[in-house]
């Protein structure tokens, strides 16, 4: 396959990651789970300890249709440790209906 890229982009010279690379790249959250409501999956970055440009998709079916959105925006900025809580929080305060899918679902693409 590298050889296919290379005809199109050029040779790659081979290297090690530096420690920002890896500290970079430590950051990063792309998680990908199946639950009995289907897949789900959460984008994102972890700066300072907290949550950052989080995007969850799925093939779940949620009402009401912004429930993603909102949840999202719910999590931005929290911190990680605290994960667990702060959905817990999001699910039992406000009117979403998530099918077949719990919390402990939720846990699973989010958890570093």
């Amino acid at each position: 396959m590298a050889e296919e890229f290379a005809k199109i982009l050029g040779s790659f010279d081979l290297c090690e990651k530096d420690a920002e690379l890896q500290t970079k790249m430590d950051g990063l959250g792309i998680r990908m789970m199946s639950a009995t409501g289907g897949l789900m999956r959460a984008d994102f970055e972890v700066k300072d300890g907290k949550f950052a440009d989080i995007a969850i998709s799925g093939d779940f079916f949620c009402y009401p249709e912004d429930a993603i959105v909102r949840m999202e925006r719910f999590i931005e900025g929290a911190a990680v440790d605290n994960i667990a809580v702060i959905l817990a929080d999001f699910l039992n305060s406000h009117d979403i209906e998530i099918p077949v899918v719990n919390s402990g679902d939720w846990m699973k693409p989010m958890k570093m």
